[in-house]
């Protein structure tokens, strides 16, 4: 038999399950992930973090979706991540780099107590076109940002529905939709939909459905790729924010009220960088008894 243990936590209920292995000896993440994630046989999670030695900065988070699929990073994830490297004694200040599949972010670990804590990263420059993960054409757009060339207002065409789609990268794919009748939708349906469109996007993607309340508020439901409905997702915040403003609908400065509760996100037009402030708290730590028959 073996023995996991394991830290949960959550960001907004997006929550995630964390395990330590520096070195890379466990293995068989996803595995793991299918597992631990598992709602009625395990612990029950959005995710499974992996905390191991970084190759750029001291550390490196690997994520693992409940299906077992690998994900590029996290936003809400990387907020947990932090803490946990702070309650665990493997930093000693307040503010550390961090690294994931795809790039760095600089975190900042702000007020709170042991339980829950704010935290402050810096999620780098969004992109509006990656060839590999979208089919469409980019074309140029003229934003309040000035001229960017990408994917914005695309239309494409579900089970009837005709959905114009804006395309935000934060190191992972996001559709970003604001022409659905917020309340009434069927996010179960409509999101896997467009989601799992491999013809638009053969790796997939996650969608964000986006009502804007006024120029400093946004409402966003999400749809991940690889977990489903979730209660938040932090880079699918920093993509509603980002397309937000693209289409002139809101300030620099937004607060994203998300089913689980609400991010601060910004978007700095003097260093193009996006940046998202929201807690980070622990659920509870214990020992897990693998499956060995899987």
């Amino acid at each position: 038999m073996e023995y996991l243990n394991f830290s949960k936590m959550h960001g907004l209920e997006n929550d995630f399950v964390i395990i330590t292995d520096l070195e890379g000896k466990i293995g068989r993440y996803n595995n793991i992930a299918r597992q631990m994630c598992n709602r009625n046989l395990g612990i029950g999670a959005d995710g499974l973090l992996v905390v191991r030695n970084g190759e750029r900065t001291p550390y490196k988070m690997v994520i693992y979706n409940p299906d077992g699929s690998q994900a590029e990073t996290c936003g809400n994830g990387i907020r947990c991540f932090a803490k946990y490297l702070h309650d665990h004694g493997l930093i000693s200040g307040r503010e550390i780099r961090i690294e994931d599949v795809v790039k760095s972010v600089d975190v900042e670990i702000n007020e709170g107590d042991g339980k829950k804590r704010q935290v402050r990263v810096d999620m780098m420059e969004p992109k509006f076109y990656e060839p590999e993960k979208v089919t469409m054409n980019p074309k140029e757009y003229l934003s309040p940002r000035g001229l960017i060339r990408g994917i914005v207002d695309f239309p494409i065409e579900q089970d009837g529905i005709i959905y114009l789609i804006t395309y935000i990268s934060m190191g992972n794919p996001h559709v970003v939709i604001f022409n659905r009748d917020y309340e009434s939708l069927d996010l179960a349906v409509e999101g896997p939909a467009i989601g799992k469109a491999t013809q638009y996007f053969p790796k997939k993607t996650n969608v964000e459905f986006v009502d804007v309340i006024n120029p400093n508020k946004i409402n966003v439901k999400v749809w991940e790729r690889g977990a489903g409905i979730t209660l938040a997702c932090g880079t699918g915040a920093c993509a509603s924010t980002v397309a937000s403003i693209l289409k002139g609908k809101t300030a620099e400065e937004v607060l994203v009220h998300l089913p689980g509760g609400d991010l601060t996100i910004s978007w700095d037009s003097k260093n193009d960088h996006v940046y998202m402030e929201g807690p980070a708290e622990t659920v509870c730590e214990g020992i897990f008894l693998m499956n060995s028959t899987e």
